[in-house]
């Protein structure tokens, strides 16, 4: 289990009104197990999709969308954002490696620098910015 959290950056006076749905498709065995928890309003989350639709804004400042994930499939993954698309603002897709580990044992210990868990990963997108990962 890990929290996978994606910021919207604008550093602009006036929100930011998207044109286009914002979206966030999980790779393939990633699972989504909590609404948002973030500070992004009108994020709607579905089990595999996490979706800000268009005519929803981003005020000054940006927010952020924040869920629980887990995942099946161990191995190295690629989490890939939509574009984030405000009139003639476009902040291409963003595009993050993941890295799922291999379930532990019940008398395993959970290692704490390593991705032993299910999923260890948190993405940051910064709408007009640099991109980075955060683990948690």
């Amino acid at each position: 289990t890990a929290t996978l959290t994606i910021t919207l950056g604008n550093s602009g006076l006036v929100p930011l009104v998207l044109t286009q749905p914002f979206t966030d498709p999980m790779p393939a065995g990633m699972t989504i197990t909590s609404g948002n928890t973030g500070m992004c309003t009108g994020v709607v989350v579905a089990p595999t999709l996490i979706t800000l639709p268009a005519g929803n804004s981003i005020s000054p400042g940006g927010c952020t969308i924040v869920v629980t994930v887990t995942s099946s499939t161990p191995g190295d993954v690629r989490n890939i954002t939509s574009a984030l698309v405000a009139g003639s603002i476009v902040a291409p897709a963003a595009n993050a490696p993941l890295a799922v580990g291999r379930p532990l044992g019940p008398t395993e210990p959970i290692p704490v620098d390593s991705p032993a868990a299910l999923l260890l990963a948190a993405l940051a997108i910064a709408l007009l910015g640099a991109r980075h990962l955060v683990r948690r």
